[in-house]
């Protein structure tokens, strides 16, 4: 058995750490085998620079924690674990241009990464990402109060890949962050994928390639200029964005689907809305389809594409100036089916339904 305990990866995380506030300081801990854990944690005075750990752990049970506080610029961590139960947690609490990896293949998995500035602070420029293959999953980041106040830098980047099994990520970069860029991949299993972001100028961009379907995907985005895109690829899955303020773009794209939902909600101004379902690729099963764009203030566009059996799509419009379209072609059945429904309140709005194909269709256009 190989073991490193985790009092030696911090005497030797310390004894470099506070050696300078000027200088970087260097921590690597390698296990192989059996009952591992590794404990690092770095800290230098203000307005000091650098600070690298890595952590590489093979083979089984698994845990390192990564903490570094007050490093003001480039804090560097990366965990890699290969084998069984792992679990990782990488925190850098009030920092500067911080990079934190967490890299884990096989067996339980768990993952999270804090990028945390400090009172009055901002993680402005940090980049986190998760990358996980095999069994268990999770991932979870959070960068908060990433780039307010007027501060002009780069916002916040995360990033989490998991391919095959359980799966699962959340991503959030809150209060009143900016120029954020959030990116899920999912590959394979169960699949779950949750965004949140608040502030400006945000881009969230979620893939799901699910081999047993039931996936579900939520973005939510509070503030302008932001985007939005979910794209499924498998069956009995669902959708759902959120937005909130101008100027903000959503997308959700469902091939090979069967029994797919796809919701988006937006307030304010000058917004816009498409949903597509059974366009594109991946297969021919485009089986009861189900879409719902609801939008509120004015100058919204809201458009929905569904191909296939069946079909189901609703828009509606409150407020001013709206645009909305729907366009329907399959060969419905299964009680007759294809619907489409689109209702505006308010003035100025024009709406347009095409239903092409066979079965029931049925058009409702309502505007008052």
């Amino acid at each position: 058995m190989k073991r490193k305990l985790s009092a030696i990866a911090v005497a030797a995380a310390l004894a470099c750490g506070v050696a300078s506030s000027a200088s970087a300081s260097e921590s690597t801990v390698d296990q192989t085998g059996n009952d591992n854990m590794a404990n690092v944690s770095q800290s230098t005075f203000p307005g000091g620079s650098g600070g690298v750990a890595n952590v590489t752990q093979n083979g089984n049970v698994n845990t390192a924690t990564v903490t570094q506080t007050v490093i003001y610029m480039n804090p560097v961590a990366s965990v890699s674990s290969t084998g069984n139960n792992n679990a990782a947690t990488i925190l850098q609490d009030n920092t500067y241009l911080g990079s934190a990896s967490i890299s884990q293949n096989g067996s339980g998995n768990t993952g999270t990464v804090n990028q945390v500035p400090g009172e009055g602070g901002y993680a402005n420029s940090a980049v986190a990402t998760i990358s996980q293959t095999g069994s268990g999953h999770t991932g979870t980041i959070n960068q908060q109060g990433t780039n307010a106040g007027g501060v002009t830098g780069d916002g916040a980047s995360a990033t989490i890949i998991q391919s095959a099994n359980s799966n699962s990520a959340e991503i959030n970069q809150t209060n009143r962050s900016r120029r954020t860029t959030a990116t899920v991949e999912q590959h394979g299993g169960n699949e779950s994928a949750v965004v949140n972001q608040t502030g400006d100028d945000h881009s969230a961009t979620v893939l799901s390639v699910a081999s047993s379907g039931f996936d579900t995907a939520a973005v939510n985005q509070t503030g302008s200029m932001q985007t939005a895109s979910i794209r499924q690829h498998a069956g009995f899955s669902s959708a759902t964005i959120t937005q909130q303020g101008s100027a903000n773009n959503a997308t959700v794209n469902q091939d090979w689907v069967r029994y797919n939902s796809a919701t988006t909600w937006q307030n304010g101004t000058g917004n816009s809305a498409t949903v597509q379902q059974g366009v594109g690729c991946c297969g021919t099963i485009f089986e009861h389809l189900t879409a719902n764009v609801s939008q509120t203030g004015s100058s919204n566009v809201g458009n929905v594409t569904q191909t296939g059996f069946y079909n189901d799509a609703l828009i509606s419009q409150t407020g001013a100036g709206h645009i909305a379209t729907i366009q329907q072609s399959g060969t419905g059945v299964l009680a007759n089916t294809n619907a489409a429904a689109i209702t505006q309140t308010g003035t100025g709005h024009r709406g347009t339904i095409n239903q092409a194909g066979g079965a029931g269709n049925s058009a409702t256009l309502t505007q008052n």
